[in-house]
């Protein structure tokens, strides 16, 4: 009987390791796996049996990779609504159903890990692929859509993250060194444009406070000018007035020093989602087209 599983794995446990002790011991014991992102994980084993009632025990290691779309599970015809969001782009129609065979090896199959199980067939008598999917993270659905007769093949989800990773599981398993797409998430956009709305408002924030405290800072100056002549000129209630409001504008400048670095890393924060954003359309595409989003958008960036 089955005693206790020490299992392993990367980004599937907090602490990269879980040991799990069946309730009763038994011949059989399951554990969850759940794991956080698309991409393969090996999986390490370690599970110690022994005979009821025995003192002793084996402990046997077993040592599996998951398929990265190993949570994802093939939904029926109507089951989940089609998203409106997705990719599309053009292959050779020589190429689908070698795309068709991914699909029924790596999603349709319902294997854990990829090649476990024969491919299912993904195609209709024509050679069309019409596939989705459900994640079993959230529920949402996950729709791939091929047209043999021209090549056509759409992608549909509302995870940009997604896409991006089919596409370039896509361009890898095919060889495609140069792809194009045409990519349209509305939801992720209006986020984005908000992004976009608060790095104006950082930026328009600290060019404004760059000036307040070049003001401050010349306001300082004058004033220690002002106080030094007082003390030459013996006027010592005149100098204690200008140490005073230079203790004031000190103040003031140490203020707008802690408004201004909080309000620096607020708008690092939203650069730094501005370029997960440019990543992400990055992705949906391959080759030169990739990098063509990439140089247009930081060239924007930075006209802008």
């Amino acid at each position: 009987v089955i005693t206790g599983a020490l299992i392993f794995g990367e980004r599937i446990f907090t602490d990269e390791s879980l040991y799990a002790v069946p309730s009763q011991p038994a011949s059989e014991f399951r554990v969850q796996l759940r794991p956080k992102v698309d991409q393969p994980v090996a999986i390490v084993g370690k599970v110690i049996v022994s005979m009821p009632g025995a003192a002793g025990y084996h402990v046997f290691e077993l040592e599996e990779t998951l398929g990265a779309y190993a949570m994802y599970k093939r939904a029926a015809p109507g089951q989940v609504p089609v998203p409106n969001a997705g990719v599309t782009f053009s292959l050779s129609p020589s190429a689908i159903p070698m795309l068709a065979h991914w699909i029924g090896t790596s999603l349709a199959s319902g294997a854990e890990k990829e090649g476990a199980l024969a491919p299912a067939r993904v195609v209709d008598d024509s050679g069309n692929v019409n596939e989705v999917f459900v994640s079993l993270r959230d529920g949402s659905a996950l729709a791939i859509r091929a047209n043999a007769a021209v090549g056509e093949v759409t992608v549909r989800c509302e995870d940009m993250d997604v896409a991006g990773n089919i596409v370039q599981d896509i361009c890898a398993v095919l060889d495609i060194t140069d792809l194009e797409s045409q990519a349209d998430f509305p939801t992720q956009m209006d986020t984005f444009a908000e992004v976009l709305a608060r790095v104006e408002q950082y930026n328009d924030t600290r060019v404004r406070m760059t000036a307040e405290m070049a003001e401050i800072t010349n306001t300082v100056k004058a004033l220690v000018v002002k106080a030094e002549d007082a003390r030459l000129m013996g006027n010592m209630p005149h100098m204690c007035k200008m140490y005073g409001a230079m203790r004031d504008a000190n103040r003031d400048l140490v203020l707008e020093h802690t408004k201004r670095a909080t309000n620096h890393s607020e708008l690092l924060a939203s650069l730094k989602e501005v370029n997960q954003m440019i990543q992400r359309a990055a992705k949906l595409r391959n080759g030169a087209h990739k990098v063509k989003v990439v140089s247009a958008c930081r060239a924007a960036i930075k006209a802008n």
